[in-house]
């Protein structure tokens, strides 16, 4: 066996290496791609049981401040609840619109 033919074979081995190193690209977007759609279904479930706590808060509040509205000192904190029980239902519909556009862009 001269040099050369140890060559030849040095530099198959490095040829067969590289093949079976090389990944696929699209393989590694699938997975990357699962991951993400895994962890926003997580989020949009969250982001619905959110919502649903959110609108009893907004019930609750509402018939606090009608109960409530001829006394301020009971009104203006319940209004301020209300309107951050609404900003908040607002903010988590916008989340869950914005992951399910990413879905649907997928």
């Amino acid at each position: 066996m001269n040099f050369q033919d140890l060559e030849d074979l040095w530099n198959e081995g490095d040829n067969n290496l590289e093949q079976k190193i090389t990944i696929n690209p699209s393989l590694i977007n699938k997975i990357n791609m699962k991951k993400v759609t895994s962890n926003l279904t997580e989020t949009r479930w969250e982001n619905l049981l959110e919502l649903g706590i959110n609108l009893w808060f907004v019930s609750y509040f509402k018939g606090f401040c009608s109960h409530y509205y001829q006394s301020p000192k009971f009104l203006i904190p319940g209004a301020f609840m209300l309107g951050l029980c609404i900003l908040t239902i607002l903010f988590c519909t916008y989340k869950s619109l914005g992951s399910l556009k990413f879905l649907i862009n997928t």
